[in-house]
């Protein structure tokens, strides 16, 4: 793909043939997101360590009532999550496709002595296990994932759940997921980045479609170095209230329950996000 090609579409739908999705797994890009996710100036990859430890500090509190079990952590990037609750006595388990992330998970855990798994795999396909007291899926994972899949991925949640075991699902909205879809077009420039360690310019665009009730992200990567444009693709699936919880009851799940947040409150942060538990 080149410049030409996409100033001479004729619109936004005539999206190129060559999209690629974001490679998570890539291990330069990887790399890369890793330093986003430690950050402690923004909440884009991962969320601050001060939150993260309030909100572990309120699910080991409020849901499992301080009874210390083990946890699945899925979606688990650096493992910030898995490392609170190892502290707080409980047995995590981490998985994540990212392998930047999961070499520092195990880094710190084994620097820190803190009993805590961390798994490079896709959690889509991975074996997880069984005997969980709690399994997270937070930050907006399943919206990223077709229905289908999103479907098969709650269901090996059910079925790896001790009885009365729970799951905490954290999805985008779905007026935050039109939200996505609806941005204005818009580019920045970086000597490195997140897409490329050399200089470049992204161009973003994205569009809603109401019928299939998805939001599309396009990336295109211009390089200062070469003149082929990568071009990424992300797409995010909109799930209302009363989908999410019909899924749940459909997979397994005996009751569900809505929160306004992560921690019960709403901040700026996670206006975008709601909480749901999902009890075996």
């Amino acid at each position: 793909m080149n410049l030409l090609d996409l100033i001479r579409r004729d619109d936004i739908e005539d999206w190129p043939a060559n999209a690629k999705p974001v490679p998570w797994e890539d291990r330069g890009f990887s790399e890369r997101m890793l330093r986003e996710h430690l950050s402690q100036e923004h909440d884009v990859g991962t969320r601050r360590k001060t939150i993260v430890e309030k909100q572990a500090s309120w699910v080991h509190s409020t849901l499992l009532a301080g009874h210390r079990t083990r946890i699945l952590d899925l979606g688990c990037g650096p493992g910030l999550y898995s490392h609170e609750f190892a502290q707080l006595g409980h047995q995590p388990i981490g998985i994540d496709y990212s392998p930047a992330s999961i070499d520092f998970a195990r880094r710190v855990a084994k620097a820190q002595k803190l009993r805590c798994e961390f798994r490079l795999e896709d959690f889509l396909s991975a074996e997880y296990g069984q005997g969980f007291g709690l399994a997270l899926l937070t930050f907006g994972d399943l919206n990223t994932f077709i229905p289908d899949d999103g479907r098969r991925i709650l269901t090996k949640i059910y079925q790896s759940l001790a009885p009365r075991g729970m799951l905490l699902l954290e999805p985008l909205s779905f007026a935050a997921v039109e939200k996505i879809g609806n941005q204005e077009s818009s580019w920045y420039s970086e000597e490195a980045g997140i897409f490329a360690a050399e200089p470049h310019i992204c161009l973003e665009e994205c569009d809603w479609d109401p019928e299939e009730k998805t939001a599309a992200v396009h990336y295109y990567i211009l390089h200062a170095a070469q003149p082929e444009i990568d071009y990424y693709l992300q797409k995010y699936y909109a799930f209302s209230d009363d989908e999410l919880q019909k899924t749940l009851l459909e997979t397994g799940f005996s009751t569900v329950e809505f929160y306004p947040g992560f921690t019960q409150t709403k901040s700026d942060f996670d206006d975008d996000l709601i909480a749901l538990v999902a009890r075996k």
